[in-house]
Order: C-alpha cells, then sequence, then structure tokens
C-alpha cells in the first residue's frame, strides 16, 4: 500500500546485516517511504531522538536497547513510532510481548509478509495519531 496522498512516512531500519537493510531499505522506498540505516543501539535513539520516525524495524539481536529506551524514553520526548521487531529467535513473540511490540516477523521472511506487516503496523499508527489529535484538542 503507497501513501502517497500523505507526507512521506519516515521509516528507521536498526539491523547490522547490510544485506538486510539494503533489501528492506529498497522495498520501503519503492512503497513511497523515506528510510535511514542504522547499526548499533546508541545509534538508534540518537536518529529516533532526530529524525522522529513513523516506523521503527528493530533487529532484536543487535541492539543494545532496553525495555526502558523503547517504552519509556520514547515516549518522554513524545516520540510513538510503530515498531516492528525481526529476529531469528525461535523465542520472538515472547520477546515481542515483553517489550510490548505487536509487530514482528521471524528472520527469514519475505518481502510480501515484510509489507503487510508493515502496512498493518502504519496504519494502526495513524489511527492512533487520528485519536490521539482528536482527544487533545
Amino acid at each position: 500500500m503507497k501513501y502517497k496522498n500523505l507526507e512521506k512516512a519516515k521509516a528507521i531500519i536498526a539491523d547490522n546485516e547490510g544485506n538486510n537493510q539494503l533489501c528492506l531499505t529498497f522495498a520501503l522506498e519503492q512503497e513511497g517511504w523515506e528510510v535511514s540505516q542504522v547499526q548499533e543501539g546508541q545509534e538508534t535513539i540518537e536518529k529516533v531522538l532526530e529524525w522522529r520516525p513513523d516506523l521503527l524495524i528493530l533487529d532484536y539481536h543487535m541492539l543494545e536497547l532496553t525495555k526502558v529506551d523503547i517504552s519509556q524514553l520514547l515516549p518522554l520526548h513524545g516520540i510513538k513510532p510503530a515498531v516492528l521487531l525481526i529476529s531469528s529467535d525461535s523465542d520472538l513473540e515472547k520477546i515481542a510481548s515483553c517489550f510490548a511490540i505487536a509487530y514482528y516477523l521471524y528472520k527469514p521472511f519475505d518481502i510480501a509478509e515484510f509489507l503487510k506487516t508493515i502496512n498493518s503496523a502504519y496504519e494502526n499508527y495513524l489511527n492512533w495519531r487520528r485519536y490521539s489529535q482528536a482527544v487533545c484538542q
């Protein structure tokens, strides 16, 4: 699903696998996203705070991020992007649940599955933003 009628959505891919970053970046850019790539946990936090993305794709195994970073630090700065956790870890569902992340994919995954998941996460994010704006007015 392309979001051509909206301001270009921004995504950050936090993954230390260069080939995976390139593939996901290409897929997202084809869908109309503006994409930035990071490779370390601290770099991820800095980029999120600076860039304020709509979508954050996190590779669980490369990050030094903690639950506090994701669930507390970002909202403190008014940042609550859609988050997609990716990993080859067999406990990914449990890990995602511990981080209160609703969207996750086991590596390897196909691009069609990836796009379907990010579109769902982004639609949910947009609905949350609309609701938040309506309630806060």
